[in-house]
Formats: C-alpha cells, structure tokens, sequence
C-alpha cells in the first residue's frame, strides 16, 4: 500500500527551485483541465520529497485578486479543494501579458516568466515547448513533457532544442507510442523516459458512508445497479457505449462525472432524445467527490473508441479506477492492456465491437463483486502509480541536478 512517509530528496537541488508549469499561459487552476491537474500534483509530489518548489500559471478565472499575502492562501485553498493535493509548494502568478521581445517571435514567453521565474530555476519541468525553447536558449536545465497535445503536435521549433545537452535532463513520453514520436523528432533515446500519469494519493482513502449515501440517493429499487465513469466527454472517449447500454438495460444507472460544457450540451441533448431516465451526466464535480461515486459503483468504466488516438491514451484514469477496489469493465486500450493485466481483475472489452461493451458490463454487474468489498489486489496494484512514486521514478532517472547557468 501507500508508503507512510517517503524518502527525502532535499538535497537533490543544489541551488534554487524546481519550476512546475503547464502551458505557459494556463491559469494555476481551472476544473475539467488535465494539464493542470498533471502540474498541480506535480508540483505538490516534488515539494513532498523535500524540493523547494515553485508552480507559475496566470490568475485567470479566479473569483479574487492575488496581489495579497491572503489571496495567495485561498488559491492553494482552492487548489487542494480542486485537485485533492496538498499546496505545499510555491506559487507564482503571471499577472503581465506583455511578451519578451528578445524572445523567438513565433513562441514569445511572458516577461515576468522570463524576468522573475527563469532566475530562480534550477530545472524546469513543463509541457510547454515554447518553455522548453527558451530553457534550451538559456542553458537551464529542463525537463519536458510530451502529452501528444494539439499545440505540442504543432510546434515547429523541435529542432532548435539541444536535446542532445547536459542541460536537458530528460524528455517524459506519456505512452510508448509518443516515446517513438519523440525519437523522430530527434531526441535521443536515452534521454526519454515513459511516465504514465500518477493516481491522487486521496484517492485510496476509503469513503464507505458517503458511498452508501450515494446508492442511496442514486438508486430508487433494491435491484437496481449503479455504473460510474469520470473523464473526458468527448467522442473518442466511447461515450456512445455507454449511451447504447443504458438503452439496454433500464435497471442501471448510468452516472458520468467530468467534460467540458461543449460536450456535455452534446450527450444531455441525446439523453433527451432518447428518453433515458437511468443517465446521469453530472459534468465538473469535485475529485472528492468522484472518489466517493467510484466506490459506490457496482462497476466502474472505462470506455474508449477505435481509433489512431487510442495509443496515446493514458492510464490515469485505469489507476484511478483500480485505486477505488470497485469491479472494472474497460477497453482493451494497450496504453492499458500491456501492463501486468493478468494480475488485475478487469473485464475488458472489445472497443472495436462496441456492442461487446454492454454484455461485458452485464457479466461484471452479474458477477456482484462489489458484496465482496474492495478488490484489494488491484487498488495494492495501484499504488505503485501514484503521482509520488512517479515524480520518484523521474528523479532516478536524471541523477542529481547541479546548479543552472544562465545566459
């Protein structure tokens, strides 16, 4: 299980901060964002093995401003709130839009970034590859991301990187696939790792009195079943199976957490059209609360379309999912399949035959595992995967980092 205190790396830095940020104009917080939920747990999990850490974002969408020592502790507020993370790192708000001049003129970086963050650097850890640019620039060292997003896919500039540098610590390839992806861009094999994105710590305490209110309040009849899936709402995430089997099987309920509001007007407009009275789409809720609504499930779901994208696809959410001991039916996604599978209890399902997803389902919910109580081989399983272990993970692999030299 969960280590109860983990090894210090307080003096892993010689000099100055680990910088944490997402895209360079991202806000430190926003719900259903998962750029922002990677460098708030990022950040938080660094900070936990004793690095002095530091997160930049904008203030954007906040309902105050931050310009006070008070402000600054109702952000983190908010950020544990939010991201169930401990805030125990620093924070830096990019409040100026004007951008550098000296900078690339296709990539400009703001000037506080630039003015105020970079000098307190002793690596960068982004997913911005304009962030990365200048770093390379500068001779500070980083370490970047590639999530196989739209404007990392976009950016033109890979080949004015020093991959090759001391100063580059290492290249993070969320699957297999984007690994290979990275190599044709020319980053050296050895300088990229595989990290799939970690599970919250607070997602393996158990919440059995809330689960139980949520039967309660979910399920109308005794023989009722409840069936939860959290993440994305857009097409590729499959959500069409799930709209099919709840056509099928009127004694379930069907609650789906999580998506942005262009999507979830999208699937209420079809529950409306096709009368289904057992789908809940509840959008943005609290991690908490999805902790809760996973453990209350009789199956939890993973769903997935065929498709180019399914290499891509991260096991955030399958880790999640294992931590919360319910009954799993998810697609036979490699991202997922290739590790350790046959250790674990999941039912899988063929995403390129959706109709397998329903009889899938049905054999699971049949199968009454969650009477047994937590299917505790997969939450141990699980915590290997926290966004500690992986933050450890990444450590090892770059050795110590020495002081940055900057131009």
């Amino acid at each position: 299980m969960l280590q109860a205190s983990p090894v210090s790396y307080s003096n892993y830095i010689s000099a100055g901060k680990y910088v944490v940020t997402a895209k360079i104009d991202d806000p430190v917080v926003r719900t259903a964002r998962a750029r922002l939920i990677w460098a708030a747990n990022t950040a938080s999990a660094t900070a936990e093995l004793g690095v002095s850490t530091l997160m930049a974002g904008t203030p954007e969408g906040l309902p105050y401003r931050v310009s006070t020592l008070g402000a600054s502790f109702a952000v983190k507020r908010l950020l544990q709130e939010t991201y169930s993370v401990k805030p125990n790192y620093d924070l830096f708000f990019l409040r100026h839009k004007e951008l550098s001049k000296n900078e690339d003129s296709a990539y400009p970086l703001p000037t506080d970034f630039l003015m105020h963050v970079l000098p307190q650097a002793a690596i960068v850890h982004t997913r911005d590859p304009a962030v990365m640019l200048s770093c390379s620039k500068r001779r500070i060292n980083f370490v970047y991301e590639h999530h196989h997003e739209d404007y990392q896919r976009g950016f033109s500039k890979y080949d004015a990187v020093d991959f090759k540098a001391p100063f580059c610590r290492a290249v993070v390839a969320i699957t297999s696939a984007v690994a290979d992806e990275l190599a044709s861009l020319g980053v050296p094999e050895h300088k990229i790792i595989v990290l799939d994105s970690g599970v919250s710590s607070a997602s393996f305490i158990r919440r059995d009195a809330a689960a139980a209110m949520w039967r309660r309040r979910l399920l109308r009849f005794a023989d009722q079943k409840l069936v939860v899936y959290a993440g994305g709402m857009q097409e590729e995430r499959g959500i069409a199976h799930m709209f099919d089997a709840a056509l099928q099987m009127p004694d379930v309920v069907f609650v789906m957490c999580g998506g942005h509001e262009q999507n979830l007007k999208q699937w209420r407009a079809r529950m409306r059209d096709d009368g289904l009275s057992n789908v809940k789409i509840l959008g943005y809720i609290p991690h908490d609360v999805v902790c809760e609504l996973q453990q209350a499930a009789d199956a939890v779901v993973l769903t997935r379309s065929s498709g180019l994208r399914t290499a891509i696809t991260s096991p955030l959410k399958f880790y999640e999912y294992l931590s919360s001991g319910a009954p799993i039916v998810a697609a036979k996604v490699e991202s997922i399949t290739d590790r350790d599978a046959d250790k674990l209890t999941v039912h899988w399902y063929d995403q390129e035959n959706p109709e397998t997803f329903s009889s899938t389902l049905r054999a699971a919910l049949d199968a009454g595992s969650r009477s047994k109580g937590p299917i505790e081989a997969n939450v141990d399983y699980a915590s290997r995967f926290t966004w500690l272990q992986r933050q450890k993970r990444l450590f090892e692999f770059m050795g110590e980092i020495p002081v940055s030299v900057t131009i």
